[in-house]
């Protein structure tokens, strides 16, 4: 005798002896996509999709992650991670992925992280910053965890000094924070921070405040343009000129040239891109310093070092200033 047991969804049968159901399996067999309106689909059906995209990943509920290496796992509701420095940690953000309104300053000495989650710089992991994050620039002590923390990570504030900002991760212990540092690179990042993403730029002043920077995701608008050579000697040799950008990082500059004597002209160039050729590009007015109305108004790629090259082909002076740049990644 057999017996539909709705109840479990399973076909079963009675044994010779009359004394158990012996279970035949499933009394309908699973369609190949759950039908229209099923709230959920079996485990079975999830590890045949899964299966379609290379090795099947080890499905685990978010309260139940490994502690030992499995390989790359799914963790329901938030998608693959992977395992790194003795834990998993998110992995599921593509290359270079960045997703951030941009860097703000509630005050003069100090910068604040909105949420946002980026791919770190290595490429390894996904940072996740839940919650905006403001760090103070100090004047005194080290850097500190937390909301509201000490924020530069090697040393104190100090005049005409560009900081880096970074958001870095401990995958050992899954926090995610905010650090200022002077190398590029946050080579003086906190311990256990093993990874970072670059997120924003800021530099202080003479008087030891930040000088003020609109920053929009990945672009840059000085609150006054930034005289970066009043004037600069450009002759037929050419030479590299820094201008108001991170170093260590390229960018397309905003700039505006005033040229100091009537009909030269000038070539720019990314940093370190040496030339030779007939110099055609701009042409000077012999303007005044400061001019409201710039020779010209040009953008132009900077080296990693944050410089540009330039070169006359007679001797001549030129102004020049930063207007706004954006960061390439």
């Amino acid at each position: 005798m057999t017996w539909a047991d709705t109840g479990n969804g399973r076909l079963k049968r009675r044994n010779a002896a009359g004394t158990q159901w012996v279970d035949l399996g499933p009394l309908f067999s699973e369609p190949a996509t759950p039908p229209d309106g099923a709230l959920y689909a079996s485990q079975a059906w999830v590890n045949r999709r899964l299966s379609q995209f290379g090795t099947p990943l080890t499905v685990v509920a978010p309260n139940a992650i490994p502690t030992t290496n499995m390989g790359e796992i799914w963790v329901e509701g938030y998608g693959p991670y992977r395992w790194g420095a003795g834990v998993y940690v998110p992995n599921k953000l593509p290359a270079k992925h960045r997703n951030n309104s941009g860097v703000t300053t509630p005050s003069n000495v100090s910068i604040l992280v909105p949420a946002g989650n980026w791919r770190a710089e290595s490429d390894f992991c996904d940072i996740i910053l839940a919650a905006a994050r403001t760090k103070n620039l100090q004047a005194s002590g080290g850097w500190t965890a937390g909301e509201g923390g000490n924020g530069i990570c090697s040393g104190v504030r100090a005049i005409n000094t560009p900081y880096h900002i970074f958001v870095i991760l401990n995958p050992t212990t899954g926090a995610v924070d905010v650090c200022l540092d002077t190398d590029p690179n946050a080579a003086n990042r906190p311990a256990g921070f093993t990874q970072y993403r670059w997120v924003g730029w800021r530099v202080t002043d003479a008087s030891n405040v930040i000088i003020p920077l609109l920053q929009n995701g990945m672009f840059f608008s000085w609150g006054y343009r930034r005289a970066d050579a009043s004037p600069v000697s450009v002759t037929s040799s050419g030479l590299n000129l820094s201008l108001s950008v991170p170093a260590g990082r390229i960018c397309r500059a905003d700039i505006s040239i005033v040229g100091r004597l009537a009909g030269t002209k000038v070539m720019i160039t990314p940093g370190g891109l040496a030339t030779t050729g007939t110099i055609t590009d701009y042409t000077g007015d012999g303007g005044p310093v400061g001019a409201d109305t710039p020779t010209s108004r040009l953008t132009v790629t900077t080296s990693t070092a944050g410089q540009i090259y330039m070169r006359a082909p007679v001797t001549s002076n030129w102004d020049v200033f930063t207007v706004a740049f954006e960061a390439i990644d």
